[in-house]
């Protein structure tokens, strides 16, 4: 009879630990939705990003009267400023500054906006019991509604990368350019960049994103090289690629249109701030791949080379900063306004703010974006741009 006991008892405790097994399962599978975004009532009507320091300003002030601090820089959506709290991320309008949209999480590892500015994305860890998970959500930046999600187990955080506007990109083993969906639950495609170094081992690799391009540079120390390539966001291919001897690798900056001048992230304002146009090129996407701009203000008044550096034509030898930009007449007309501050602040420049006429300020002061215009940009852009040949030749 014991052994009879005995021998029911440990069925018992098997078909115990198998029911629990299998509950758990049912447990974790069941319990997959991320958390939805609070959806606050608003009065806007017109959604746009913030378009100059001024803009941020105010989206940190407006967080404060509410007693939130901000935990990091504040992020740019096509729809308005991003803001990481200490429990949750907040979508704030612009016209009239007021909180959107808010999403609740309070171990937030990373947050990101992709290159178009049309989403924003997540990544936070969230406990079920003693399991430990990290969810990656994608939300809509005008609506906070969450577009895509996945859920991994375990506490280890890869981050976000670099985002374009439908996937993420990052560096895997030191030399693999690895793309997946924007939650990291589909690789997409990956390039490994040694094949590139004839021998050896490439280093220094980084990598940038426009909305459809991704952008590597590394350099080739056994063959004293160093490379930068323009690859497809679908596929990987390298459709454009350049590289020089040497062991510098260039500071490869994409340019979006929804950066804010000055931000620390947008290249164009810190480019003429440190005095690096002249060691700089700005290129274009032609038929070919990309190729250095010949851009206003310098096309339109080229004795400005005196006082202002024209950005690099030629690509030989590397120049110390590649921008790359997808949109070169919004990028031209930064340039025109940006130079117009170089020249006001350069002390030796005999050009001031009122050399400026009065129509072609924003409420008295220089225009710092030309978004600032709503309507009829080149109808101020131009006009500014002619302003520096009559104060200066």
């Amino acid at each position: 009879m014991r052994e009879e006991k005995n021998g029911t008892g440990s069925s018992m405790r098997s078909l115990n630990r198998t029911v629990l097994c299998v509950a758990s399962v049912l447990l974790l599978s069941s319990c997959g939705t991320p958390m939805e975004a609070v959806v606050h009532d608003t009065d806007t009507e017109y959604f746009r990003p913030p378009l100059t320091l001024g803009d941020l300003a105010a989206v940190e002030e407006f967080l404060a009267e509410s007693g939130r601090v901000v935990e990091e820089d504040l992020l740019v959506s096509s729809d308005g400023a991003v803001a990481v709290l200490a429990d949750e991320v907040v979508s704030v309008a612009m016209d009239p500054v007021e909180e959107v949209w808010s999403y609740p999480a309070e171990d937030v590892t990373d947050v990101g906006v992709t290159a178009d500015g049309a989403s924003v994305v997540v990544e936070y860890r969230e406990a079920l019991g003693p399991i430990e998970s990290v969810w990656t959500v994608v939300l809509g930046s005008k609506t906070g509604n969450v577009l895509d999600s996945h859920r991994s187990w375990g506490s280890a955080s890869e981050g976000i990368g670099e985002l374009t506007e439908d996937s993420t990109v990052r560096v895997e083993q030191d030399a693999v350019v690895a793309s997946s969906s924007l939650v990291g639950s589909e690789a997409l495609w990956e390039r490994d960049l040694s094949r590139a170094c004839a021998s050896g081992s490439p280093r220094e690799v980084e990598v940038a994103t426009l909305e459809k391009t991704v952008l590597a540079s590394y350099a080739c120390p056994d063959e004293e090289t160093v490379h930068v390539e323009a690859l497809n966001t679908g596929t990987g291919e390298t459709f454009w690629e350049h590289s020089w001897n040497g062991d510098s690798v260039p500071e490869v900056r994409p340019w979006l249109s929804k950066e804010v001048p000055g931000d620390g992230v947008e290249p164009v304002t810190p480019m003429f701030a440190d005095g690096a146009t002249g060691r700089t090129s700005i290129l274009t996407l032609r038929e070919n791949g990309y190729a250095p701009e010949d851009f206003d203000p310098w096309r339109a008044v080229p004795g400005l080379d005196e006082f202002i550096e024209k950005p690099l034509m030629d690509m030989d030898p590397a120049p110390e900063r590649i921008i790359f930009t997808d949109d070169p007449n919004m990028t031209e007309y930064l340039l025109i306004v940006r130079s117009i501050h170089a020249l006001v602040e350069d002390e030796s420049v005999p050009f001031s703010e009122d050399d400026v006429d009065e129509s072609l300020k924003i409420e008295g002061e220089l225009a710092e974006n030309p978004m600032q215009w709503e309507t009829a940009m080149e109808a101020h852009v131009f006009p500014l741009r002619d302003e520096i040949e009559i104060a200066l030749f």
